[in-house]
């Protein structure tokens, strides 16, 4: 387990959210073996004494794209790490006390970790969330950073879909944090 410490520390020096090696091969591992079978195939259509010249253009072509699309995934998962930053002047400790009673009384949503440094939480499975997402809070002077990604705990169905419902859940965060701007 990572030192909360350092998990914000990394957070607010990159901007990023900081994925484990095992987290990070959940996220990224369905592109990379796609990428990979790609490979496979173009190396066996070139090794391969049954194939001609224009199978392997073939599959070097198919290789190509799948390596368009590789790159265009890992952008797009890339961009889904990043925090959103929200200007505020409540003090970490003021930030995490009011964070917790959204996200336990408000929200509902399950705190898997909370400190202050951070508070990781993890919200419900529904209807029409059947995934669920992990939204990590970060705690600076001046600044809250918040990121929402799919559930890497429950590797089941991580899609680029999710990605409407990890905007809804920074958006209900942001609109909670401003109403607390808006009183003082």
């Amino acid at each position: 387990m990572q030192d909360p410490r350092d998990i914000s520390r990394r957070a607010i020096h990159e901007n990023k959210l900081q994925l484990s090696s095992r987290e990070l091969w959940h996220y990224y591992g369905f592109s990379i073996i796609f990428l990979l079978s790609a490979l496979g195939f173009l190396a066996f259509m070139i090794f391969s004494d049954m194939s001609d010249g224009i199978d392997v253009i073939f599959s070097a072509s198919l290789f190509l794209i799948a390596v368009v699309v590789f790159v265009i995934k890992k952008l797009i998962k890339e961009r889904m790490l990043k925090f959103r930053s929200i200007e505020t002047n409540m003090t970490p400790d003021q930030q995490c006390s009011y964070l917790r009673w959204v996200i336990e009384e408000k929200l509902k949503w399950e705190i898997t970790e909370i400190n202050e440094y951070l508070i990781i939480a993890r919200t419900p499975e529904s209807a029409g969330n059947p995934m669920g997402e992990t939204v990590t809070i970060v705690f600076d002077s001046g600044r809250i950073l918040l990121n929402s990604i799919g559930d890497l705990k429950h590797y089941r169905y991580h899609s680029i879909t999710a990605f409407g419902w990890n905007r809804h859940n920074l958006n209900i965060l942001t609109e909670y944090i401003g109403d607390t701007q808006d009183r003082d």
